[in-house]
């Protein structure tokens, strides 16, 4: 199964190249989400990287180097595109997500295929860190809302 962070680059692309205010606020929504579990994967388990750099064959340089363009670089546009994240779109872009990863892994949620294998516990964590993230987008970025500015908070 193709990573979802490949169809968030993709979407990213078909909601620049359209204007499409909808997918800019899904993939936003999913570009925040992504991040943190992905960097949340680092966290939970040290060698994670390293694996999924042997599992690609590539260096651990060359794995960072397109790690930062494929989950850090999105959130540049996601910031750009958070005002067209709606309730309505961060709960759809959530429902996608995990529509994704239960089919991705026919309903264990645990992406071990896909990425590199860890254990369940592991992966439903980072489900809840990529859900909780996804979800708040639709309050403002969640970046500005660890530091009370939201656009709910405008003007304070």
């Amino acid at each position: 199964m193709i990573p979802f962070t490949y169809i968030n680059l993709l979407s990213m692309l078909a909601a620049q190249t359209t204007g499409s205010v909808g997918l800019r606020g899904l993939t936003a929504s999913w570009a925040a989400g992504i991040a943190a579990s992905f960097y949340a994967a680092r966290a939970m388990d040290a060698t994670c990287f390293d694996r999924m750099a042997e599992k690609h064959g590539v260096s651990q340089r060359t794995f960072a180097v397109f790690n930062a363009l494929a989950h850090l670089a999105p959130l540049l546009l996601a910031a750009r595109w958070q005002r067209h994240v709606t309730a309505r779109r961060a709960a759809l872009a959530l429902a996608l997500h995990l529509a994704w990863g239960a089919a991705a892994s026919r309903g264990t949620l645990a992406l071990d295929g896909v990425y590199v294998p860890m254990p369940r516990r592991t992966w439903l964590l980072l489900w809840t860190v990529a859900s909780m993230v996804e979800g708040m987008t639709a309050l403002g970025d969640p970046v500005l809302l660890c530091h009370g500015r939201s656009k709910h908070h405008v003007g304070r």
